[in-house]
C-alpha cells in the first residue's frame, strides 16, 4: 500500500480520485478501528481492496525487482493465525480432521466438554445463564448471556449489582444452571471490563459457598453450577 501509494502521489491528474479513495479508506479503517479491532470483522475487505489494487498498479509502471518485494512484503505479512485457521478449515472440508475436533481447535480447552456436561443433566425445562462466556452456538439448552458489558441489560455496570439481584434475575428467568467461563480463546473478553465485573465472579462464588449454587462440574477455565432451588435461604427469598 505504501509503495502504491507513493507512486500515485507523482501522478498530478490522479490526485482528485486519490484523495477520495484515501478519505474513504480512512473513514472505513476508523470505524472498525473504534467499533471492534478483530481482523475477522475487517477481512471481507480484502476483496475490495485487492480489486482496487489490481487497478491502481495498472497505472503505474514498477520493476520487475519491486514487484517481488511487493510479492514478499505481502506474503511477509499475512497473520500465521489466519494461515493456520485456513489450513484446519480445509483439513476439515476434505474429512482429514472431523467436526469435533475442528471446534475444539476454534473454542479451546473445556468448551466442548462444558457442552457435553449440560446435555448430560437431566434437568426439565433447563435453562443455562452464561457467564464471562458468551458463545451460545453450541450449548445444548436454552441460554441468557449475562455477561456484564457485553450486553447493557444484565448485570451492567456490575459495580451496582448486589446478591439479590443476581437471585431475582434467576427466578425471572427461570436458570437451573451457571456456566462460568475464562477461555483464553474468547475473542470477546478486554482485560479491562473484565476487572470491573470482578464482583459479579466474587457474588457467584459466594453464593457456591452459602450453597445457594451447587457445583457439578470444574475443569479447563469453565465451571458448571447448578441452582439449588430447594436450598432454605434461597426459596426464603422467593
Amino acid at each position: 500500500s505504501i509503495i502504491v501509494g507513493w507512486h500515485l502521489c507523482r501522478e498530478r491528474t490522479f490526485f482528485k480520485f486519490r484523495f477520495q479513495v484515501l478519505i474513504v479508506a480512512v473513514l472505513c479503517y476508523l470505524f472498525w478501528f473504534i467499533s471492534s479491532r478483530q481482523v475477522r470483522f475487517v477481512a471481507p475487505a480484502i476483496f475490495a481492496t485487492t480489486i482496487v489494487a489490481v487497478a491502481l498498479i495498472k497505472r503505474i509502471k514498477i520493476q520487475k525487482s519491486l514487484l517481488i518485494v511487493m510479492l514478499a512484503l505481502t506474503i511477509v505479512s499475512i497473520p500465521r493465525r489466519f494461515i493456520s485457521d485456513c489450513l484446519i478449515s480445509w483439513k476439515t472440508a476434505v474429512g482429514i480432521i472431523d467436526k469435533e475436533h475442528y471446534t475444539y481447535a476454534s473454542t479451546g480447552p473445556g468448551y466442548l466438554k462444558a457442552c457435553k456436561v449440560i446435555h448430560g443433566e437431566k434437568v426439565v425445562n433447563k435453562r443455562v445463564m452464561l457467564l464471562f462466556e458468551n458463545r451460545g452456538l453450541y450449548i445444548p439448552a436454552d441460554y441468557l448471556i449475562a455477561t456484564p458489558f457485553f450486553q447493557s441489560e444484565i448485570f451492567t455496570p456490575p459495580e451496582n449489582v448486589e446478591m439479590q439481584d443476581v437471585i431475582n434475575l434467576m427466578r425471572e428467568q427461570k436458570i437451573s444452571h451457571v456456566l462460568v467461563g475464562l477461555s483464553l480463546h474468547d475473542p470477546d473478553r478486554l482485560p479491562k471490563y473484565l476487572d470491573r465485573s470482578e464482583k459479579i465472579a466474587k457474588l457467584i462464588g459466594s453464593m457456591y459457598e452459602k450453597g445457594l449454587l451447587i457445583r457439578n462440574w470444574d475443569e479447563e477455565g469453565f465451571a458448571i453450577f447448578r441452582v439449588e432451588w430447594d436450598n432454605t435461604e434461597l426459596r426464603s427469598k422467593r
